[in-house]
C-alpha cells in the first residue's frame, strides 16, 4: 500500500485573496500550520481554504 509525501500546504483567504505556501512533510505540520494560521488582514477563520500538495509514494520504494 501507498503513503502520500508531504511537500506543501497553501492556505488562502477568500475574503482579500491571500495565498501563502508553506513547505511540510508530515500531515501533522498541515494540521499545526491551519490551527495557528492568520489571515494577515484580519479576516476571519471562517473564509480560510486549505489544500496540501503531495506524491503518492509506493511502498516498496
Amino acid at each position: 500500500m501507498a503513503h502520500i509525501v508531504f511537500q506543501e500546504m497553501i492556505v488562502s483567504c477568500e475574503a482579500c485573496n491571500t495565498v501563502k505556501k508553506f513547505s511540510v512533510k508530515t500531515e501533522k505540520e498541515c494540521e499545526n500550520i491551519f490551527k495557528k494560521y492568520h489571515c494577515p488582514n484580519g479576516c476571519g477563520r471562517n473564509m480560510y481554504s486549505y489544500f496540501s500538495v503531495g506524491r503518492l509514494k509506493p511502498d516498496n520504494e
